[in-house]
């Protein structure tokens, strides 16, 4: 098991950039990431981050954060909080990620905790210690453009720091305020249609079909499902589908019954969705399972 106290090197890559305070100059922030669009996603293994607080932000996509066996699933809007010396992980099944940003806080001094007097970063830190949800539904429209900024003057090193640890001093206040509100911001109409998906996994889901449990036109529903989730309402049924077969198959299930039972037309059509989505194909996937 790894600890990370949030002093390695900064990267850069086409689809990864990591920043370490080095490169940030902000108080407090250890590391601060962004992840690029990519099909799939395969998660580190345990860890945990010596006395700071990891906030994890999906934009867009799906992901399964891991504290133990316990599961916490993400989609976009969604935040995860990992408490300080906590081990997690995400989960080491590849999942569909679209953009996400991630970042440590440490919460050692509060004298220069994001550049914040004294009392205002003891409050920020006493609230996430307090927190109610381990997963936050927030307003994506609100708090994407927060996380989002912050990185792009983190990225200017010096010269942005001060405007960088502003934008992440709302993002933290406005994540808070999301945890003090109910564990979930979807509208009735989205609420309803979720509740269908995940009840009908086995059928071919129609958007027409969806629409209408919604009471909205298709292209009002499409476009609120996804303000909601993050994800469109294709893409979101396909998550799911790929999540219940992959329980599905560690329970040894066969792979053409998996197929059968998920609404796929042959095992065929279901090895190549599988692929595309997680990477491998169900008999490497099973494969995989069974050696780790």
């Amino acid at each position: 098991m790894k600890a990370y106290t949030g002093s390695s090197s900064h990267l850069i890559t086409p689809k990864l950039t990591v920043l370490t305070y080095n490169e940030t100059k902000i108080n407090a922030l250890e590391s601060f990431a962004y992840q690029r669009s990519s099909n799939v996603y395969s998660g580190h293994p345990d860890h945990y981050h010596v006395n700071c607080f990891e906030l994890t932000y999906v934009d867009r996509g799906n992901l399964i954060q891991c504290i133990g066996d316990r599961e916490y699933k993400m989609t976009g809007g969604d935040v995860f909080v990992a408490f300080p010396n906590e081990i997690h992980r995400p989960s080491d099944q590849p999942m569909y990620v679209d953009t996400m940003w991630w970042l440590t806080l440490d919460i050692g001094n509060t004298e220069s905790f994001l550049f914040l007097d004294r009392a205002c970063a003891e409050d920020v830190i006493a609230k996430l210690y307090n927190i109610k949800h381990r997963i936050i539904k927030t307003n994506p429209k609100i708090v994407q453009p927060l996380i989002k900024n912050a990185f792009e003057y983190a990225l200017t090193g010096e010269d942005g720091k001060y405007i960088s640890a502003g934008y992440l001093s709302l993002f933290l206040h406005m994540v808070l305020n999301c945890d003090n509100k109910s564990a979930s911001l979807s509208t009735p109409q989205i609420s309803k249609v979720i509740d269908f998906i995940l009840m009908n996994l086995d059928k071919d889901i129609s958007l027409d079909e969806l629409a209408e449990i919604a009471n909205l036109s298709l292209s009002r529903f499409k476009q609120l499902f996804k303000d909601e989730t993050g994800q469109t309402p294709r893409v979101y049924i396909n998550c799911q589908k790929i999540y219940k077969a992959k329980k599905m198959l560690l329970e040894n299930r066969h792979i053409t019954d998996v197929a059968m039972n998920l609404g796929f037309s042959s095992s065929n059509y279901f090895a190549v969705f599988f692929k595309r989505y997680t990477s491998y194909s169900p008999s490497e996937f099973i494969n995989k399972s069974k050696s780790e």
